[in-house]
């Protein structure tokens, strides 16, 4: 796997027009999601013309759960 190949990224990051500039945060993605190459749970960035899945939960929001997960994993370390 290769972390600088962002055409491996997945889900809102993999469809960014951003994604060469900005990436995402990968600590965060796996943190959340145990996937280093999954999207950003904390980015309110909409990509132009991306339609995620109905079935997927929306982690777009400001109010981002990824924080506190986050925060109680490392308050558990």
């Amino acid at each position: 796997m290769k972390l600088r190949d962002s055409d491996q990224l997945h889900g809102k990051c993999g469809a960014c027009e951003f994604r060469n500039i900005c990436g995402g945060s990968r600590a965060r993605a796996y943190a959340v999601t145990g996937d280093v190459m999954a999207e950003e749970p904390c980015c309110i960035y909409e990509p132009r013309g991306y339609h995620p899945d109905a079935n997927q939960k929306d982690t777009s929001s400001p109010g981002c759960e990824a924080h506190n997960l986050i925060q109680v994993e490392v308050a558990h370390s």
